[in-house]
This record gives structure tokens, sequence and C-alpha cells, in this order.
């Protein structure tokens, strides 16, 4: 199989759901001492309060210049075929597959609140060890057409 002209769903692995929730986590602790700065009104405060945003302001843009590599090289995506589903890796490259007659069942678990936002795909396959898909955000469009390619071609929930 190999990875079609489209550009597919956008997947991240469990590091990317983990560097998710602790970047929330850390703008959430971020907010919460600013605001304590604001409060306490220490002597530096600007300087205080400006280093961690300053941390954070840096670690958003990395998350955005990941995104746009990944997206230069059509690496972190999931395609969705009429014969199974491919995955690439980050250089772009397929890093594993599967054909739709070899999968046993979908399991998904999804988790919407504050620090975690993601749907989680566990592919069973015949003979070998499941594929896991992980698509972030409330609803990525991921889950809505894998569900339809799924009960397509027959597979069970």
């Amino acid at each position: 199989m190999t990875a079609g002209p489209s550009g597919g769903y956008p997947v991240a692995g469990t590091a990317g759901a983990l560097a998710q929730a602790g970047l929330r986590l850390l703008t959430l602790l971020i907010a919460v001492f600013v605001g304590a700065l604001i409060w306490i009104r220490p002597g530096n405060a600007l300087l205080k309060g400006a280093v961690p945003v300053a941390v954070l302001l840096l670690l958003y843009g990395l998350r955005r210049a990941w995104r746009a590599f990944l997206a230069r090289r059509g690496g972190g995506r999931c395609h969705l075929r009429p014969d199974g589903l491919v995955v690439t890796g980050p250089s772009g490259r397929i890093r594993d597959g599967v054909s739709w007659q070899n999968v046993t069942g979908i399991k998904r678990m999804s988790s919407v609140d504050l620090l975690m936002c993601f749907h989680r795909f566990e592919i069973g396959r015949r003979g070998t060890s499941p594929l896991v898909l992980v698509a972030l955000g409330t609803r990525p469009a991921l889950v809505a057409a894998l569900e339809a390619e799924a009960a397509r071609n027959g597979i069970q929930r």
C-alpha cells in the first residue's frame, strides 16, 4: 500500500498527546504565577513575569514550527484508502499500515477535558500487534472518516 495523493488526517503518538497535556498544564501554571505576581506586586515583577511568559511563547512557537515541518514533509498523517489505511511518520515515509481485510476490530477511547483533548484508536490486526492512532482535538475529522470507513467495510467497534 502506498499513501495516496490526499493530505490524509493528522495523527500523533502518545508523546504528542502527553506534550499537549504538558503544554496546557504549563500554560495554566504560568497564568497562576503571573496572576500571583499581579496580586503580590514584588520588586522586579515585570522581569519575573516576562521570563515565564517568554518561555511559554517560545514553546508555542516551537509547536507551530513542528506542525509546519510535518505538514511540509507530509508526516504524521493517516491516509484512509479503499484497501486499508496507511500512517506516515515524521519524515513523511510510511510508518505502518493495514488492509481492511486484516482488521479485526477498532477500539476508541476519547478524552475531552481541560488538559487532554484526544481520541485514541486501537485497530486490531490479524497476526500482529494493534495499530494505535491518536487524533488530537475535540472533533478531529479522522474520527468521522475512520468510523464511516470501518462501517463501510463491516468492521465492528
